[in-house]
């Protein structure tokens, strides 16, 4: 292969990869943001979209603003669950977005003989000097 069919086989390659970065993006915006969904769907495999997002300042950035693209409708779409009524969005917004004012408490339990006897021991010290 001489030097001038090398440079255009390099040059279709070229515009063959920006091509499948065109495909990727306009696929990845209709997916709400699934890799893999669109990778397979134009062809390529995972490791390509990872060395492309590496590689590719513009493209990176493009990635990035459809994330933050669906990203604002699944808020969107909290939010109008949240004004419906919805108790589970409510909450689930409060604690996630609440600025540390709602914080998720979870409760424990347990069956330890050992524990149980120096929870009961605290309780009682808490109690006698609360009876001060």
């Amino acid at each position: 292969m001489t030097e001038v069919s090398k440079g255009i086989v390099q040059k279709k390659e070229r515009i063959s990869t920006k091509i499948k970065k065109k495909q990727f993006l306009e696929q990845f915006k209709k997916n709400y943001g699934f890799i893999c969904k669109t990778c397979e769907q134009i062809g390529i495999n995972r490791i390509t979209y990872q060395r492309w997002m590496k590689s590719d300042k513009e493209f990176a950035e493009q990635v990035n603003n459809i994330n933050n693209y669906v990203l604002e409708l699944v808020e969107g779409e909290l939010i109008k669950q949240v004004i419906g009524g919805n108790v589970t969005a409510t909450i689930f917004y409060l604690v996630n977005r609440g600025n540390g004012k709602w914080v998720n408490i979870q409760k424990v339990e347990h069956n330890s003989p050992a524990v149980e006897s120096k929870v009961d021991m605290l309780i009682k010290e808490v109690r006698e000097v609360f009876k001060k």
